[in-house]
């Protein structure tokens, strides 16, 4: 159960974002890198489609500013649901928008705009997709219901959290997953307490909301009580989880034997909106690294830094 953490209110930064990718550990990926010549940052899910492509990404930003991430929306028993093999990736989403080079934000801005400019928007798998152009400050999130909120500006929320629930802002805050609840709370006490801090030590804070978990003093690796699904509704941080295919966790690929949370990223869009930092945290790539790696102790970490066009 990926999530996505994300503020405008903090005074030293015009966008706080804080994402963990949780999948199947076995599910081959590649690390963040430049891609599109040069154009486009991100990661990529080197699974396969039904043609031998990649299946695409779901983090990632541009050189003009444009960002965005795609989770997964689990409607468990809603009959609005789209059906269990669809023929586009979710993984398209976000390099859809990603690799449209000076891309007019208002083109994009809606679930209809958006499905004018990418047609296999309607052909995915359930989403929830944060997206936006960082250089105007303006964002949005969709979902494959055909939902549009617009999220983090002057007259709406200034925090939010998604991950793979219906995600409708301030109107569903009265039926909130606990892992949902955890994150808002961090964040925050982030914004309250570290407004003033240096850019190393804010980062490294952001990975602690990243990386918590209620349940880390209780249990080991893959030794849980509760379902798999179950604790990843629960917990920001997903420990490795030894799992089978049917249990329930909105993967498209289940494969191999151990869940969790892959990898972590941080997004800094500086506050006069000219530079982004993206920070990449690899944690687990295989089942091999289970047991060897940990939110403490994670395997790779890379930095990006670019200006922004004036």
């Amino acid at each position: 159960m990926c999530i996505l953490i994300a503020t405008s209110d903090h005074p030293k930064y015009d966008l706080v974002l804080v994402s963990n990718r949780d999948e199947y550990f076995a599910r081959k990926a590649s690390p963040a890198s430049w891609t599109e010549d040069n154009f486009m940052l991100c990661p990529l899910d080197k699974g396969l489609d039904s043609s031998g492509e990649d299946l695409g990404t779901w983090i990632g930003a541009n050189r003009d500013g444009k960002i965005g991430t795609v989770l997964n929306l689990k409607l468990f028993s809603d009959p609005r649901g789209r059906p269990a093999v669809c023929p586009e990736s979710r993984g398209k989403i976000p390099v859809s928008f990603l690799s449209s080079r000076g891309a007019n934000f208002k083109d994009w801005d809606t679930y209809d705009k958006f499905c004018h400019q990418f047609q296999g928007l309607e052909f995915t798998r359930d989403f929830n997709f944060f997206y936006g152009d960082c250089s105007i400050g303006d964002y949005r999130v969709i979902d494959s219901l055909g939902n549009t909120t617009k999220v983090l500006g002057k007259t709406n929320e200034k925090y939010i959290v998604v991950s793979n629930d219906i995600f409708q802002g301030e109107s569903n805050k009265n039926r909130v997953w606990d892992k949902i609840s955890l994150a808002d709370q961090a964040l925050h006490h982030l914004v309250r307490e570290f407004n003033d801090t240096d850019e190393d030590k804010f980062i490294q804070e952001c990975f602690g909301i990243a990386s918590i978990n209620p349940f880390h003093s209780k249990h080991d690796h893959g030794n849980y009580y509760m379902k798999a699904v179950e604790l990843s509704m629960q917990t920001v941080f997903v420990p490795p989880l030894k799992t089978s295919c049917d249990d329930g966790l909105g993967a498209s690929v289940p494969i191999g034997e151990y869940y969790g949370t892959r990898s972590q990223t941080v997004i800094l869009v500086s506050k006069d909106r000219s530079h982004i930092t993206y920070v990449e945290r690899i944690i687990h790539d295989s089942d091999l690294d289970a047991l060897q790696y940990s939110r403490d102790h994670y395997k790779e970490q890379k930095r990006y830094d670019f200006d922004l066009p004036r």
